[in-house]
């Protein structure tokens, strides 16, 4: 239901402001309240944008496959 009656441009603004407000997040800013909607998929869109916001400022890791994990002593 909220897919077809939501703007693209109003999606593509929350995700933008959830992007915003991850990278502020990460930097160590004060962090931005979440916008008031009931719309569910306006609410997905700035969590998106919020994850992919932090992930932007976070120093790359690289997934090391299990086999070159370190392993504790048994």
């Amino acid at each position: 239901m909220y897919g077809v009656s939501t703007e693209q441009e109003q999606q593509n603004l929350y995700y933008e402001l959830g992007y915003s407000h991850g990278m502020q997040r990460a930097k160590g800013m004060e962090k931005s309240a979440e916008p008031d909607t009931k719309n569910l998929l306006l609410k997905k869109r700035y969590r998106k944008g919020y994850r992919d916001g932090w992930d932007s400022v976070q120093p790359t890791k690289k997934a090391q496959p299990s086999s070159e994990l370190p392993k504790k002593d048994q």
